[in-house]
This record gives structure tokens, sequence and C-alpha cells, in this order.
């Protein structure tokens, strides 16, 4: 994924990038990557990490309309180093992993999950 970010960004509204409608697999949060959207359309994930907030409506399995305001860029979550949109592109539903074995907030990816995701610039206009 890529990190988005520039100066007054924080609070700026989030939106559905997919050209059509698209489920929501994931919303909540989590202590390492705070408030975080997934939206699904066709075989593609987007995920949307360090939310300010999750708007009212979105919830796992609900359908959004293309373009419709899912949250406001933020800096939730421990692993944020700051006001910005962690935005990455898959083929997989792969959400970071908290490690609660070592009890840290270290997030991973295995292998296979790392494979699945795409260059997200080559989806930005």
């Amino acid at each position: 994924g890529i990190d988005i970010s520039w100066s007054g960004i924080g609070g700026a509204p989030v939106y559905n990038v997919f050209r059509d409608a698209a489920e929501v697999t994931f919303a909540d949060y989590r202590s390492s990557i705070g408030h975080t959207v997934q939206l699904q359309c066709g075989d593609l994930y987007v995920t949307y990490m360090h939310l300010e907030y999750i708007n009212e409506g979105i919830s796992e399995g609900v359908s959004i309309p293309e373009g419709a305001i899912i949250g406001a860029v933020g800096n939730s979550g421990s692993m944020s180093t700051g006001t910005h949109l962690h935005f990455s592109v898959g083929h997989s539903d792969a959400l970071y992993v908290e490690n609660s074995t070592s009890g840290s907030n270290v997030a991973t990816y295995d292998s296979v999950q790392m494979e699945s995701f795409l260059d997200p610039l080559s989806y930005i206009n």
C-alpha cells in the first residue's frame, strides 16, 4: 500500500474509489491500524487505514455506491506516524494481523498475503 498525506489533509473525506458499488468486507477499529475499512468489488479489494472515523452506515456486508464517503483521513492506531491515509489495493482480503503472541502492536503479512497486493499507483488517476 501507499501512504497519502499533505498539509491540511486531516478530516478530508475518503471515498469508495471503485467505479461501481462495493461491498464492505471490514469496518472496525484495531489498536495498530486504527479505524479501517475494506471494500470489495469483483476480485479487487481496497483497504483504507488510520481513518479519523468511519461514517455511520458503513458496516460489514453493506453495499455502498460509487463515490460514497466512507470516513475521513485521520491518525488513528498505534502504527500511524501522523495524519495520512494508508491505501492498499489487492486481490485478497488480507489485513494486517496484530501480533498478539509478542504483546506488541507490530503488524505483519505472511508471504502469501504479500503476493496478493497490487501497486496502488496504477489505480489512481
